[in-house]
């Protein structure tokens, strides 16, 4: 009595950027849930994502979709994305063509040397973070290096691959799930401006920073001004209703992305390529990242490429899909551990 006046709402935004901070990701909750659902014991063993899975000299421990049998010489491989296409390569799967670049100079002459289009990634960081878009000459190829290498001193110059962004999830050598990833995104309804839009899309309850939510939350950023202004659009464009107007050059969810499930409607023989790919590198749960134009068609016939091989792969776009039939993958984990 007497005192300053409770300011209610303010604690309970706390309370739950609290609950947010604290509580276990999307991809080791997939795992707990299942695990709980079989009655096996579970035990939090920090405040982060390490988890015990059973007792005694039957337990188990998980990291996210980490195992305590994920090769320390697979997850080096996988994150360094050079290395991944020599091991790809060299059993025959579709790789880009591409090489290591160290300087802006060198860049250039890869991409001459390659052919245009090209784009720049950074050889080991993951979440699309510095990949540059399609790049069609010796000037983008220098502007995306002043870029992207700010994330890191030696990148990619890959031949660009044509086609959609899909993810294949390969758990104890056997593929589970598809989804094909759509990159951040708003529809115009020709009133509305590509910042209205935005900030409409990010009222949705499913979307949250970072991986706290199903979906992530858009951006208005430099970066996302920057790739629009390429379509000579700017955050106060008003779109034409119906339209679609891309945020990124990468279909990440982490960036805002969403996805659709292709489970049923891979190829056979794509998934004997992604079940080789994940085996050659020696993960237990891996992450295949494709791009095609169609993943029902196998990928030798319509100049698909498996770009990336990933450890400790994100699950929630197989377990909540933007749209399609959710898959339960952590079922199988838990079958294979």
């Amino acid at each position: 009595l007497g005192g300053s006046a409770f300011d209610a709402d303010a604690r309970v935004r706390d309370l739950q950027d609290l609950y947010e901070h604290v509580r276990l990701g999307p991809s080791t909750w997939a795992i707990v849930e299942e695990a709980r659902r079989r009655g096996i014991p579970v035990r939090r063993l920090n405040s982060r994502s390490l988890v015990q899975l059973g007792l005694g000299r039957n337990l188990r421990r998980i990291q996210a979709t980490l195992t305590d049998h994920t090769s320390a010489i697979a997850i080096e491989i996988a994150q360094d994305k050079d290395d991944t296409k020599r091991v790809l390569g060299a059993i025959g799967l579709p790789v880009p063509h591409g090489n290591v670049a160290e300087s802006a100079d060198e860049a250039v002459e890869l991409a001459q040397e390659i052919g245009f289009p090209v784009i720049l990634k950074p050889l080991d960081l993951s979440h699309g973070r510095g990949i540059s878009p399609r790049l069609t000459d010796e000037a983008a190829v220098r502007a995306a290096w002043s870029r992207a290498s700010q994330y890191s001193e030696r990148l990619i110059v890959e031949q660009f691959a044509e086609g959609r962004d899909h993810r294949i999830l390969v758990i104890g050598g056997k593929v589970v799930a598809v989804a094909e990833r759509v990159p951040a995104h708003v529809k115009g309804d020709g009133v509305r401006t590509i910042r209205e839009l935005i900030d409409a899309a990010n009222q949705d309850p499913r979307r949250g920073i970072g991986h706290t939510k199903v979906l992530t939350r858009l951006e208005c950023d430099d970066a996302v001004v920057e790739f629009i202004a390429r379509s000579g659009r700017t955050l106060a464009s008003v779109p034409n209703d119906g339209e679609y107007v891309y945020l990124t050059a990468t279909a990440n969810l982490s960036t805002g992305g969403t996805s659709i499930d292709r489970t049923d409607e891979i190829h056979p023989s794509n998934v004997t390529a992604c079940e080789m790919a994940a085996g050659v590198v020696g993960l237990d749960i891996a992450g295949i990242d494709v791009i095609t134009p169609d993943i029902s068609v196998p990928f030798r016939e319509n100049g698909a490429a498996i770009i990336e091989v990933n450890a400790a792969p994100g699950v929630r776009m197989h377990t909540h899909p933007s749209e399609g039939e959710p898959r339960n993958v952590g079922a199988p984990i838990i079958d294979m551990l």
